[in-house]
């Protein structure tokens, strides 16, 4: 395979893991072999775009609703909340232990942030 086709392969891989899927890079090998075996070639790098796209838009909704998660979560237990997902990012890698009591934001760092 082409270095591009591995790179989407790859990175549709890492943004189904963003979305909360349980699906590994070997998985999306497999079914992209599948599908050029039955469609051909065209087809399914047609289908492996779309599947990135798709996944990426699942990824940023979950990223999402997981931020508004860690808001409310802060804002009740802190009294405060981080304002958006850049400086919060940006505050959990200056101090990753700031908000190491907050089980959401466990969850965020794991899926996002690493």
């Amino acid at each position: 395979m082409t270095k591009s086709i591995n790179r989407l392969i790859s990175e549709t891989a890492r943004y189904a893991q963003k979305a909360g899927k349980d699906i590994t890079e070997a998985d999306v090998r497999d079914r992209f072999q599948d599908y050029i075996r039955r469609h051909g070639e065209e087809k399914a790098l047609i289908a492996l775009r779309n599947t990135l796209e798709s996944f990426r838009e699942q990824a940023r909704v979950e990223e999402t609703r997981l931020f508004c998660l860690v808001r409310a979560e802060c804002l009740r237990k802190f009294g405060v909340a981080p304002a958006n997902r850049r400086t919060f990012k940006a505050e959990l890698r200056e101090n990753p232990g700031l908000y190491e009591s907050v089980p959401s934001v466990k969850e965020y760092m794991k899926r996002f942030c690493g």
